[in-house]
């Protein structure tokens, strides 16, 4: 529900702003075992809940309530691909801390996607971060550097839809709620 600001003389109508993404979003199968990744790092740092286990595509802050729809069509507009990757590395990311999981082959379907996807809703008016698309899925946050060769079980992800998800900021941490679902082309 909008809410009505007086900025001097004037009275203007300020929309509830919600805070979200584009994310590829696993089924739950695929998240308890993507969960499970993380366990034999779990005293390395804070493991991620699997409810909130995702690949991001584009972050994009905080945004009025009313473009919600706007987004899921530039989201469909951008023909998501339905595609196959497999997640078979683990790795870390030290200047945020972060241990996750990626692909060592990234769907060239899916990197034009994201391509596409970022520059549609660059030129709506949707504020988008500027940094090369890294397909992994954090595991762990606050995480020091884990000692030696890491490794995995590979899994395998087939992406069948892009998800429109918002981020509640809570007192255990964010949780993630799918708002809008995609399906790909």
């Amino acid at each position: 529900m909008a809410t009505p600001v007086l900025t001097g003389a004037r009275a203007k109508v300020r929309t509830p702003q919600l805070r979200l993404f584009v994310a590829l979003w696993p089924d739950a199968v695929l998240q308890q075992a993507l969960h499970a990744l993380g366990a034999p790092h779990a005293s390395l740092g804070r493991r991620i809940a699997a409810r909130n286990l995702h690949v991001t595509l584009a972050f994009l802050g905080g945004v009025d309530a009313g473009r919600v729809d706007e987004l899921a069509a530039l989201m469909r507009q951008a023909r998501p691909p339905r595609c196959e990757f497999v997640l078979d590395r683990l790795g870390y990311f030290a200047q945020s801390r972060v241990m996750w999981t990626g692909a060592s082959e990234v769907p060239a379907a899916l990197v034009d996607y994201q391509a596409r996807l970022t520059s549609a809703l660059g030129a709506a008016g949707f504020r988008v971060e500027k940094r090369a698309f890294r397909l992994h899925v954090s595991l762990l946050r606050d995480a020091a550097k884990p000692a030696g060769t890491l490794r995995m079980e590979p899994l395998r992800w087939t992406a069948r839809d892009v998800a429109l998800v918002q981020s509640e900021l809570a007192p255990g941490g964010s949780r993630y709620k799918v708002i809008r679902q995609v399906p790909a082309s």
